[in-house]
């Protein structure tokens, strides 16, 4: 005998022609036209002339057991109606939830629940939503939260690594991780060779060398003023070697202690800013643009 759903709105109406029942005796009575609207899957095996032999229930519906769970369920079905879906905020429940949403087709139910995967979870669960995405054949999540990893240290401070990754997947992360890291170097190193004017535009050039190439303070004695290209290059890479993405050019920490070669105290104070509001943004840009050409292959 099935119980009373604790999930009651909106699921106990008389309208309903059909009773979704979960996998521990729990009904949810719901109109097939939502279902079949919702899901193919439903539209489908409604449409069945055996659809009509299914179980009945003591109120003389049609009854379909479900694998699910009936927190799962109550969660899924909700995210077929026009109504706020229940707070998730359990991560195996919100994959439950998805899976079962991917599982029956719910295009709009797993359209609403993707974007959570990069803008929740993956904050929280870096590598647990990273095997999820890969489990479930998430190829454009997939990428998202790869490119995500770059910017933050997945493993935390103790260092370890979650029991819920797969090797697999946990070597298939790592192995992008050490290809971003060689060609964020190797573009940072060739540019240090190759010296471009400002307002090129094209988005792979950058303009780090402005204070080497033209730019004189009117105070100063000194032209060009003594900020090292190489200094900056050398704490770049070191920074590129943790986190090897754009993000950490447009946050590099060094870049106050290298200003302190800077004599001049107008350029002193002007110089932050021409790093922060212009040539460390388009160096950040650049280097996304060019990591982009590989990260394009990912996950193919």
């Amino acid at each position: 005998m099935a119980s009373t759903p604790n999930f009651a709105h909106p699921f106990t109406k008389p309208s309903a022609d059909v009773i979704i029942r979960s996998c521990d005796d729990v009904d949810f009575r719901v109109p097939r036209t939502i279902l079949a609207e919702a899901s193919p899957v439903f539209e489908g095996m409604f449409s069945l002339p055996q659809a009509a032999e299914l179980g009945l229930h003591a109120e003389d519906l049609p009854v379909v057991d479900m694998s699910e769970s009936a927190k799962v369920l109550n969660a899924l079905l909700q995210l077929c109606y026009p109504m706020t879906a229940l707070a998730r905020d359990e991560f195996d429940h919100f994959v439950a939830v998805l899976e079962a949403a991917l599982k029956y087709d719910m295009q709009g139910a797993s359209g609403r629940l993707r974007p959570d995967l990069a803008k929740r979870w993956a904050v929280r669960y870096p590598l647990e939503a990273f095997e999820v995405v890969c489990k479930l054949h998430l190829r454009q999540e997939a990428k998202e939260l790869a490119e995500l990893s770059l910017q933050e240290d997945i493993f935390g401070e103790n260092g370890k690594v979650s029991s819920y990754i797969s090797p697999e997947n946990l070597y298939r992360l790592l192995a992008y991780q050490s290809q971003c890291v060689k060609t964020a170097l190797s573009f940072i190193l060739y540019q240090e060779v190759v010296m471009l004017q400002p307002g090129s535009p094209d988005p792979k050039h950058w303009y780090m060398n402005w204070l080497l190439a033209g730019y004189e303070c009117e105070c100063c004695v000194y032209a060009p003023i003594s900020l090292r290209q190489d200094e900056f290059c050398k704490a770049l890479l070191l920074e590129l070697t943790k986190r090897p993405c754009g993000y950490t050019v447009k946050n590099l920490q060094a870049r106050v202690r290298i200003l302190d070669d800077v004599i001049c105290a107008e350029c002193r104070e002007s110089a932050p800013h021409k790093l922060d509001d212009s040539i460390l943004p388009r160096l950040a840009s650049a280097l996304d643009h060019h990591l982009n050409l590989y990260q394009s292959h990912y996950m193919t």
